[in-house]
């Protein structure tokens, strides 16, 4: 019975490490476009204004992600977890 709730919440961690996975990389999919957007229309005023969001909006998405991977690998390599 413990091998199986063991089971379980390592599915339920893999699970939610991908699906924020694939969620980040929409996020990043659109910073990416910003600032794409952004060097596009060099020659037009406020042309930074896309960039600097985009770039923010990268760096914010990366940090997040990596941080709770971190947590969450850490969270499934506790020793309760190997027990049974």
């Amino acid at each position: 019975m413990l091998r199986r709730k063991v089971f379980l919440k390592k599915m339920v961690v893999w699970c939610l490490i991908v699906s924020m996975g694939g969620i980040s990389a929409c996020v990043i999919f659109f910073s990416c476009v910003s600032v794409w957007v952004g060097l596009v229309h060099l020659s037009r005023e406020g042309f930074w204004a896309p960039v600097l969001a985009g770039l923010f909006l990268l760096g914010v998405t990366s940090f997040f992600f990596v941080r709770t991977v971190k947590s969450l690998v850490s969270y499934l390599s506790d020793k309760d977890m190997f027990v049974g």
